[in-house]
């Protein structure tokens, strides 16, 4: 064996052993690459997330529910709409539909506007056209038992985007034309 021989051997050996390094790092690249792109999906998804939590802020804040409020001539049954958040919603329509109690009595209908609707809670009574501001200190009793009451809320939050909130409670937002 003359040195030509065992240099071409050191070679071949020096070079698989490259190809074998090589190998090893495209792998660990390419594992490297897909972790990196399943922590970008996370963090975009983490995104898109708080963007859609930020969007639903205001909107997610404002309710209604069906109650009994006392007043000097007795209870009164209505709704009371509640907006805490710290700007008002506006173009604000709550309605229901004519319904029956469990007990087959009638319930109904409900059609109010408001233009504007400033922080705080509101009541509307059966009988009633406008929204009202909620006197403070009153006593009111949730109607729980009979989800005919409920009423569907649509409004316009602070940003302009438009939501209704179903007689079921779930918050959508509304496709802008």
């Amino acid at each position: 064996m003359n040195w030509v021989d065992t240099a071409q051997m050191i070679g071949a050996v020096a070079t698989a052993g490259a190809l074998i390094f090589v190998g090893f790092q495209t792998k660990y690249s390419r594992d490297a690459a897909g972790a990196a792109q399943r922590m970008h999906e996370l963090e975009s998804a983490r995104d898109a997330k708080a963007l859609e939590m930020e969007t639903r802020r205001q909107a997610s804040q404002v309710t209604a529910w069906p109650v009994k409020l006392r007043t000097d001539e007795g209870w009164v049954w209505g709704i009371v709409i509640s907006n805490p958040s710290h700007s008002p919603v506006f173009d604000l329509a709550l309605t229901r539909s004519e319904n029956r109690t469990k007990k087959d009595r009638a319930i109904a209908p409900l059609g109010v506007r408001a233009e504007v609707l400033p922080t705080g809670g509101y009541f509307v009574g059966e009988s009633d056209r406008w929204v009202n501001p909620l006197p403070s200190g009153v006593d009111i009793i949730a109607i729980t038992g009979n989800a005919n009451y409920m009423p569907e809320l649509r409004f316009r939050d602070s940003d302009g985007r438009m939501w209704t909130r179903d007689c079921d409670g779930v918050l959508t937002r509304i496709a802008s034309t």
